[in-house]
């Protein structure tokens, strides 16, 4: 299959909007950004000794096939900057190097690391998916709270900081509660990056079967996955009511990435909406200039003096990036097209 390289991609026009909302509540934290960048650059510097110590780098004459898919999943999506990219298992936070897995870490100068069990036992076409996913990652500016979670050996003295003297109980309650919402947006932010995965890869049976193997389904039964099967199983757990779905979301608290199943339920919605097809749509058929004159909403090509889209009412965009000219609609932490860093969300 012939993928599309997908011009001008803005992540907002894939992000989804539990996503927004949840990094929204976070972002009203008192503090918390403040505390939390101070102890970042050393939590950097750290993850970049380790892996550099510890991992192998992926570069065009070393691991050339992965990296080349590396850069194929950055183009797809239009992500100019291209990061580094390492093998290991140093920092998969308590799972197998041979499990499924990928992360990215750091946030001024992001880098993905990939399991070694994501390079046995995924096909190209699936790596592909997981890099876009990690590739996604960085295109929407999540690095900043992902970092705050990794550092939560920090969180102590950041809450310490932030509550003004509570007494023990009323600051174990505050640590609880920003946990909680942090871990929240975390897995609403997989939602936005699985979409990413999927831009890059384009093919939905290709991205429902890494979400059977992120699952844990061992190697030996690879050849009897059923995406159908996975699917239906998706789509009767998202139907669970009541007490079920209250425990449902109780044992999710804790976690920053969402399950398998529903994450495989929400990118079927997703393109059961119409989103996705019209994302390819409008950013392959149409040359650049006219992309530029293009509602990224709803598709609706715009005149030259329009301020807002005609038929849905949004801003075509608010600004360029000083660096390649691209149009911005406003939220983005890094330039969508070449990577440049723009602002923390």
């Amino acid at each position: 299959m012939e993928r599309k390289k997908l011009l001008m991609l803005n992540p907002i026009e894939y992000e989804h909007k539990f996503d927004k909302n949840a990094l929204n509540v976070v972002k009203k934290i008192p503090g918390l950004k403040s505390v939390f960048r101070k102890k970042l650059q050393d939590y950097e510097r750290y993850e970049t000794v380790l892996n550099t110590g510890s991992s192998v780098k992926v570069t065009s004459t070393h691991f050339s096939e992965i990296h080349d898919i590396l850069k194929e999943a950055c183009a797809n999506i239009h992500l100019n900057y291209i990061p580094e990219m390492y093998i290991g298992s140093s920092l998969m936070n308590g799972h197998s190097g041979w499990d499924v897995n990928a992360c990215t870490l750091g946030y001024d100068n992001p880098m993905i690391l990939l399991s070694p069990g994501s390079v046995e036992y995924l096909t190209p076409d699936e790596l592909l998916c997981v890099i876009g996913h990690e590739a996604g990652h960085i295109k929407s500016g999540h690095q900043l709270y992902h970092e705050m979670i990794n550092t939560m050996s920090y969180f102590g003295s950041a809450i310490t900081q932030i509550s003004f003297g509570l007494n023990d109980l009323l600051e174990n309650t505050l640590n609880q509660s920003i946990d909680y919402m942090m871990n929240y947006w975390s897995r609403m932010s997989e939602f936005t990056a699985d979409r990413a995965g999927l831009l890059a890869c384009q093919d939905i049976d290709v991205a429902i079967n890494v979400e059977m193997k992120l699952c844990g389904v061992p190697p030996k039964l690879y050849d009897e996955m059923n995406t159908d099967e996975f699917i239906k199983q998706a789509k009767e757990f998202e139907n669970f009511k009541n007490l079920e779905k209250y425990y449902k979301e109780l044992v999710e608290l804790d976690h920053t990435h969402p399950w398998g199943v529903i994450r495989a339920f929400e990118l079927l919605k997703w393109i059961e909406s119409g989103k996705y097809h019209q994302i390819l749509d409008i950013h392959t058929e149409c040359e650049l200039e006219e992309l530029k004159r293009t509602c990224m909403k709803c598709g609706t090509k715009l005149n030259k003096d329009e301020k807002f889209c005609g038929d849905c009412g949004s801003k075509p965009e608010i600004g360029n990036c000083s660096k390649c000219g691209a149009n911005l609609l406003g939220e983005e932490a890094f330039c969508g097209v070449c990577g440049e860093r723009l602002w923390i969300r």
